[in-house]
């Protein structure tokens, strides 16, 4: 028996993706799941999700279906119909470079099968899969946010069926979407000095009880939390220690428009590293909902250095940009932009900031970016 497929899911980057800069994913027709390693394994207990529909953008007259030791999706003639899928970057501060996808078709029974990928403003032409059997690769979508690969089958007279496979073997994957991801370089003139990996994550009066050792006082009609902010890595630094093609770079942050020691954490020094992994979170705790919305975390990536004074290599500021800063008595928000020189978050910094307050109580993790001539915001 057949399964109607609908649904409306979207895929979004891991942590481990967002990282590595890389993301693919696959379906196996017998197992009826999906696999997110970027390596070739595959095992069904660790499978991201069961059943193709659960993945889906949207589907219509669309079947599952198994028959003559093979496992296929399946079209019966005279219909027409869709699957579709869709990849989102947005938020993570990365953009596609390049994509290599595979899917397969069973040409046998007749009916038309068109592929189409379409970027946030492009469409891919992919003539190599017009017969369902080989894997293309395309640059043309490079600097896209979003990816949406849609299948389209026409059955007329004939069935259409894709994603043939042995119903017995759980390793093969007629569909397979393999991307590399990149960080966009700023747009203005700036010099590039690297990137940085930050994870910020905003929790309420609840966990912050249960991340800080001591309870604090709560202001009547405010409730207080935390702001968690994962220091993940950096990426291509930019040496600026004269004496050295290495640098020893560490990150410290301040909480702004209180810059005091209270709101200043930093983490420990990678020695000699251009592309540092630090994992080591950082805790602002006490913290409102209303003091991140009209504040900024500034993040300086700095080399250290035991003989002379700790230098600069770039830096980034999350805040929800000038159009959001602080009111003043009258209200002119943007006039006072001026007074607040540090609500200057580019679009990915502020996108960041954004998406934390809203999504309370979720990790957010973007790459910046960092900028070479910051000025510091926090005196």
């Amino acid at each position: 028996m057949g399964e109607s497929l609908n649904s409306g899911y979207v895929f979004e980057p891991s942590l481990q993706d967002i990282t590595t800069r890389t993301f693919r994913l696959r379906y196996s027709t017998a197992g009826d799941c999906y696999y997110r390693q970027w390596n070739d394994d595959v095992c069904p207990q660790v499978a991201s999700m069961q059943r193709l529909e659960a993945g889906l953008v949207a589907s219509e007259s669309i079947e599952w279906n198994m028959a003559d030791g093979k496992a296929f999706i399946n079209l019966a003639a005279t219909e027409s119909g869709f699957v579709s899928w869709k990849i989102d970057l947005v938020g993570t501060g990365l953009v596609f470079d390049s994509v290599a996808l595979r899917a397969v078709n069973d040409e046998q029974y007749g009916g038309q099968v068109i592929y189409q990928l379409v970027g946030d403003k492009e469409k891919a032409s992919l003539p190599g899969l017009l017969g369902g059997k080989e894997v293309v690769s395309t640059e043309e979508l490079a600097g896209s946010k979003t990816l949406t690969f849609t299948i389209f089958l026409n059955g007329k007279s004939e069935k259409c069926r894709i994603f043939p496979s042995p119903s017995a073997d759980l390793v093969y994957c007629p569909f397979d979407i393999k991307a590399t991801l990149k960080t966009p370089r700023r747009a203005h003139d700036s010099p590039y000095v690297g990137d940085l990996l930050i994870g910020i994550k905003f929790v309420g009066e609840s966990e912050h009880r249960e991340l800080s050792s001591r309870r604090r006082s709560i202001d009547v009609g405010i409730k207080r939390g935390a702001l968690r902010v994962l220091v993940v890595g950096g990426s291509n630094l930019t040496s600026v220690n004269m004496l050295s093609e290495k640098s020893d770079p560490y990150v410290k942050c301040y909480l702004l428009p209180d810059a005091s020691k209270s709101t200043k954490c930093k983490t420990s020094v990678k020695r000699k590293e251009l592309n540092p992994s630090w994992n080591e979170e950082l805790l602002f705790d006490g913290i409102s909902y209303t003091d991140l919305k009209n504040g900024a975390l500034e993040i300086w990536v700095m080399d250290w250095n035991i003989a002379m004074k700790n230098r600069p290599i770039g830096a980034c500021r999350l805040s929800l940009g000038r159009a959001n800063a602080p009111a003043g008595e009258n209200g002119e928000g943007r006039q006072r932009a001026s007074i607040f020189p540090w609500m200057d978050s580019s679009q990915s910094e502020a996108a960041q900031w954004r998406e934390a307050l809203e999504r309370q109580g979720e990790w957010i993790y973007c790459w910046h970016a960092l900028r070479d001539n910051m000025t510091p915001g926090h005196g």
